[in-house]
């Protein structure tokens, strides 16, 4: 098996070369973001997360390809870098799984946001409709009690003049024993005066009836005057009803292009960042051929004084 593993020395040294070239374009591509960190520091904590993570990955590559060349070089194997793809592999799968699951527990989370959100909805118009009743019904009541002490206070007014009124007009007076003149006289005033009395409380007793009729027709009119209010606040809600279930697609309509203004900027916040990186591999490329081809030699005696070392 170790002898069908191992590649022949051509392959070998080309694949060698390969990896110093690709370790020294490591090199070049962590002294320019040293270089872009040093003159331009960055001021947001997701941009330094990012070079962070950009430099943790640049020294996983460059220890990859240290181990491969090591093992190509002792045992002529690549063993290492197979095993890191490997690994790589395994953890981008692990890494589709987490955003699945995830996307599925967004959907989730959403619908039950939408059910709760409905149930409020339903539960406040019931309390609202409740709320509603019960101030109708007290409304009610105040105004059956109003009603009940007004004819209440009516009745026994009237009551009171009626029996007074009664009672002197039947009252039963005794004949006037023999007298002298004056008792006559004294007796026919007594008699005026009640005579007045009565028709004082028969003209108190008309002026209550009168009235208790218009209060009544009072009474009336202002609860004709607030039926037609209340009506009035009735087509007034449905109209604000109306208005609102006119403009509920708007809305909607609204927190859309406000979702799809957000992907919009995702989608630009990607391909910055793929630019950014392709202007960085062709700054690269134009080092490289600024500086030239490749001394292997100088690289071979630099390797050879790392494993020595």
């Amino acid at each position: 098996m170790a002898d069908q593993n191992r590649i022949s020395k051509m392959d070998a040294l080309l694949f060698a070369i390969n990896l110093e070239v690709a370790i020294l374009q490591l090199r070049l591509v962590e002294s320019c973001a040293k270089y872009n960190e040093l003159y331009n520091k960055a001021s947001d904590t997701r941009k330094s997360h990012k070079r962070n993570k950009l430099s943790k990955e640049r020294l996983l590559v460059k220890d990859v390809l240290r181990r491969t060349l090591l093992k190509l070089l002792s045992e002529g194997e690549a063993a290492a870098l197979k095993e890191s793809v490997f690994l790589l592999q395994k953890s981008a799968i692990y890494d589709v799984q987490l955003r699945r699951s995830n996307e599925e527990l967004k959907y989730k989370i959403e619908e039950l946001s939408t059910e709760l959100i409905k149930m409020r909805l339903e539960s406040t118009e019931n309390v609202d409709n409740c709320e509603r009743n019960i101030s109708l019904l007290k409304d009610k009541i105040k105004d059956t009690l109003l009603n009940t002490n007004m004819q209440l206070n009516y009745v026994d007014k009237w009551l009171f003049a009626r029996a007074e009124s009664l009672d002197l007009e039947h009252r039963i007076e005794l004949p006037p024993p023999p007298r002298v003149d004056f008792e006559k006289r004294v007796h026919e005033q007594v008699i005026k005066l009640y005579e007045l009395q009565i028709k004082e409380r028969e003209a108190s007793l008309e002026y209550w009836r009168s009235r208790y009729n218009k209060d009544i027709a009072d009474i009336k009119e202002n609860v004709k005057l607030q039926c037609e209010k209340l009506k009035e606040a009735v087509d007034r809600r449905t109209e604000l009803q109306k208005l609102y279930d006119l403009h509920e697609g708007e809305m909607r309509a609204w927190l859309t292009f406000k979702q799809e203004r957000s992907a919009r900027l995702a989608r630009e916040e990607r391909s910055r960042v793929a630019a950014t990186r392709i202007q960085a591999w062709w700054r690269g490329v134009m080092v490289r051929r600024i500086l030239g081809n490749l001394d292997f030699t100088a690289v071979r005696f630099e390797c050879d004084k790392q494993l020595c070392g």
